[in-house]
């Protein structure tokens, strides 16, 4: 059996080892348009602040695809997918697969903005363009980040950590609009201020002045004016689908796979952000781009390339992320209220903040703000979709933990599954 995979991160990776730990003879092939061995693009803030080197931020050692007898592509890209004839076109050449693994992941969203076309700009998504951006780094005194999202702010703290003054620009009300509702994000807002970061929401950039190329100021549509020698767009990353699509592959916002990560094409899989699998709590097939749900499509793809059934049941958004000295953790729809009971735990000089969004007995939606030794209980609890009506009022007390739970409940959270 031949299986080639287009992608070279987490859900290329597990799916690798699904197929060699059920497969021994299989031939497996990895291309990806990145010469770099298989990384982590969660650290590569880390890398640009100079609080990790760059072999810390690759995932396995360099010597794995070899122990593994993967034959690497990388540095190339692929053009083109031929369902009907099982091959795929990296410019001249031509490869044939038995099984097929679409792991394209996203792409940045660059929005149109006055100006844009005449400046040069960074992205911030792989390894390479944190190099880029840290080479430009030299000589520079103010960047602008556009985008409070997650991606946005981490490039933001790194950044700050290597001296620059720093200035991030949200249309949203909020930062991690996407993540948090308003009380937890005026948290992370506060974080990023003490570090001197000056963070303008509701507002974006009207117009992009510049000279030689460069940057040098931003008007904002608000009628500000931030100075700017250095422009990070960070809006967004938007799912890989082209090559899907072009081969005829059904897409939605992401490529459209069943519970075996199969597309619509026969023998050919997608999965990690590029896939749109159901959300456990709405049921809605969306995609959803976080490590966790890569990894668990990428392996259950690569079993079912190599024979063994597996099912992807699907998955819970989430996020996990630190600013300043606060760890946040979401999960679910924490801004979706309607319908629903609401238990808020508010600390502001701990700055704990504690939101569970509960509907028909099932918990939707929760925010944990710092305090997150607990939140394992909650993802579990929304994952099995438990009715936590018999325990509610133990929710947010400072002391909850297993030991509130059901017997029933406490033993499933820890049997393995078979």
């Amino acid at each position: 059996m031949n299986h080639v995979i287009i992608g070279n991160s987490f859900a290329a990776l597990f799916a690798v080892e699904a197929i060699r730990r059920t497969d021994q003879d299989a031939e497996i092939t990895v291309i990806s348009r990145e010469p770099q061995h298989v990384y982590s693009r969660a650290m590569i803030h880390e890398m640009l602040a100079g609080m990790v080197r760059e072999p810390m931020v690759y995932l396995r050692d360099w010597d794995f695809y070899k122990r593994m007898r993967v034959r690497t592509m990388l540095g190339r890209t692929v053009t083109r997918i031929n369902p009907g004839l099982h091959t795929v076109s990296t410019g001249e050449d031509e490869t044939p697969y038995d099984r097929l693994l679409i792991a394209t992941g996203g792409k940045p969203f660059v929005p149109p903005l006055n100006g844009l076309q005449d400046v040069a700009y960074h992205s911030f998504i792989t390894l390479e363009d944190a190099k880029k951006l840290k080479a430009a780094c030299e000589g520079r005194r103010n960047a602008v980040v556009l985008g409070a999202g997650l991606i946005g702010l981490q490039c933001a703290e790194a950044l700050r950590h290597m001296g620059l003054d720093v200035a991030v620009v949200e249309m949203a009300d909020t930062v991690l609009p996407m993540a948090l509702d308003t009380e937890s994000s005026q948290t992370i807002a506060k974080e990023l201020a003490d570090e001197g970061i000056a963070v303008h929401t509701g507002d974006t950039i009207d117009l992009i002045i510049s000279s030689d190329g460069h940057p040098t100021e931003c008007k904002l549509r608000s009628g500000g004016t931030i100075p700017c020698d250095l422009l990070v767009i960070a809006v967004g990353v938007r799912p890989n689908i082209d090559l899907a699509k072009d081969a005829g592959i059904t897409t939605d916002r992401g490529i459209v796979v069943n519970e075996h990560m199969e597309t619509s094409a026969e023998h050919i899989y997608a999965a990690g952000d590029c896939a749109q699998g159901p959300e456990i709590v709405t049921g809605i097939t969306m995609p959803i781009p976080v490590i966790p749900v890569a990894s668990t499509q990428g392996m259950i793809a690569g079993y079912n390339m190599a024979g063994k059934r597996r099912r992807y049941g699907g998955a819970l958004a989430l996020n996990a992320m630190q600013f300043g000295g606060v760890q946040v953790i979401s999960y679910g729809f924490v801004k979706d209220e309607r319908d629903g009971e609401v238990l808020k735990y508010v600390d502001p000089p701990r700055k704990i903040y504690r939101k569970v969004i509960i509907k028909n007995g099932r918990i939707t939606g929760a925010i944990f703000v710092k305090d997150v030794d607990r939140a394992g209980i909650f993802r579990h609890l929304m994952e099995k979709r438990i009715d936590v009506t018999p325990f509610k009022e133990h929710l947010l007390s400072p002391h909850f933990g297993v030991a509130h739970l059901p017997a029933e409940i406490r033993a499933d959270m820890f049997t393995r599954p078979q």
